[in-house]
C-alpha cells in the first residue's frame, strides 16, 4: 500500500542503509535515479548529481538523469546529461567497433536531447541533433526503413518530425527530402505520417488537403 518509491526513503531500506555507508555507490544511485523516474524526481536529485560526476565512463548512467531532471522541469540539467550521455556512447562505439544502430542508447539518447532542446525553445539545436540521427546508417537485421515502431527508422523519422513541427517547418515536412517513408508503412506510421502531414496542411491554410488526412486518422 505504500506509493512507489517510498521503500528507498524508509531508514530500514538496504538502498538508503548502502547509500548512507557508501554515498556514491553506483549501483545503489542507479536504481534510486530508476525508483524515481515519472513520479517525484526531487527525491532524487542529489544521486543524479553524484551518478553523473561518479560513472562517468558508463553512457546509461549519465543519461538516466536527464529522465529525472526533465521529469521535474530541470531542462538545462537534463540537457548536460543527455548530451554527455551521447558523448560518452560515441567513445564507447568507436573504441568497440559498434555501429549507432546497433547502440539503441546512442539513438536514445540523441532522440532524447533533440525532445529538450526542443523544450528549451532552442528548435533549429534541436532540428539538427535529430537530423543527426539521419544520417546513421540503416544495415542491421530489423533496423531497415520498414521494421517495427520503436526500430531505428521508425525512431529517426519520430525524432526529425517532431522537432520539424515544433520548429514550424511545416514546408520541410511536406516536401519529404529529408528521409524516405517505406513503401509499406506499418499502422503506426501510417498515422504518423498522416498526423504531421495533416499538420502541416493546417498550418499553410490548406485546409481541403488536410481533411482527407484527418479522416484517414479518424480510422
Amino acid at each position: 500500500g505504500e506509493p512507489h518509491g517510498a521503500l528507498v526513503e524508509r531508514e530500514v531500506d538496504l538502498t538508503g542503509v548502502l547509500l548512507r555507508e557508501q554515498p556514491e555507490h553506483p549501483g545503489a544511485m542507479h536504481y534510486r535515479v530508476h525508483n524515481w523516474d515519472g513520479t517525484d524526481g526531487a527525491f532524487a536529485i542529489d544521486s543524479c548529481t553524484s551518478l553523473t560526476a561518479t560513472a562517468t565512463e558508463s553512457g546509461h548512467l549519465q543519461h538516466m538523469p536527464g529522465h529525472v531532471l526533465s521529469n521535474i522541469g530541470m531542462w538545462h540539467e537534463a540537457a548536460i546529461a543527455l548530451d554527455s550521455a551521447t558523448r560518452v556512447e560515441q567513445r564507447y562505439m568507436n573504441r568497440r567497433l559498434v555501429m549507432p544502430e546497433d547502440n539503441w542508447n546512442y539513438m536514445h539518447n540523441l532522440d532524447y536531447l533533440a525532445y529538450v532542446q526542443g523544450q528549451l525553445g532552442m528548435h533549429d539545436v534541436a532540428v539538427a541533433t535529430a537530423e543527426q540521427l539521419l544520417v546513421i546508417p540503416l544495415h542491421a537485421v530489423g533496423g531497415g526503413p520498414g521494421g517495427p515502431s520503436g526500430s531505428p527508422g521508425s525512431v529517426k523519422r519520430a525524432s526529425i518530425l517532431r522537432e520539424l513541427a515544433r520548429a514550424g517547418h511545416w514546408d520541410t515536412i511536406l516536401e519529404g527530402t529529408l528521409f524516405d517513408w517505406p513503401k509499406r508503412l506499418e499502422p503506426d506510421e501510417r498515422m504518423q505520417r498522416n498526423y504531421y502531414e495533416a499538420r502541416a496542411h493546417i498550418a499553410n491554410g490548406d485546409l481541403d488537403e488536410a481533411r482527407p488526412l484527418i479522416r484517414a486518422l479518424s480510422k
